[in-house]
């Protein structure tokens, strides 16, 4: 979307030889923005689910196989997310949200940083049911796609995109 050249070539490089991971790199010669973007990658996404991951993120050991549980244990779902360590709505740092998850965490504040940490908290075998999810790290039913469509483009930056997606669901 836009990247410097070199970037797309050691993504599809890395996913190879790091994880064994077949990669479809989509290339746009300039930034078309978020969502488009992220509209590209579902169209070109096969399978039965489609995961939105932010390049920045992080994802604990066990995360991914237990979103496509819930997702096939919940066939009516069209979105699931984590847990997160960061500042946002699903965020352990929230004490009602780590009462309402069940998370009993002492001295919280020292181990925010610490990504493997975060991710044991994190990783749960419990379902809060949201009205919305933020799509850092979101895995759509491509069920939920067909029938809802891709994000709107009206929010060419993504912020809001997945609200409306989500309200959409």
């Amino acid at each position: 979307n836009g990247s410097r050249p070199g970037v797309a070539e050691s993504i599809e490089r890395q996913c190879a030889q790091r994880f064994g991971l077949p990669v479809t790199v989509v290339r746009n010669s300039t930034n078309l923005g978020f969502t488009r973007a992220v509209n590209q990658g579902i169209a070109a996404a096969g399978g039965r689910h489609v995961l939105l991951l932010n390049n920045d993120c992080f994802l604990g050991p066990g995360c991914l196989p237990n979103l496509v549980k819930h997702l096939i244990w919940h066939p009516r779902t069209a979105v699931v997310g984590p847990l997160t360590g960061d500042h946002g709505k699903s965020s352990l740092r929230h004490r009602d949200r780590r009462r309402t998850a069940q998370v009993h965490i002492k001295r919280v504040a020292r181990h925010w940083n610490d990504p493997v940490t975060c991710a044991r908290w994190c990783r749960r075998e419990f379902v809060i049911a949201e009205k919305v999810l933020p799509f850092f790290c979101a895995l759509l039913h491509r069920d939920a796609l067909a029938e809802i469509g891709p994000l709107d483009p009206a929010f060419p930056s993504g912020l809001a995109a997945d609200d409306d997606w989500c309200r959409r669901a």
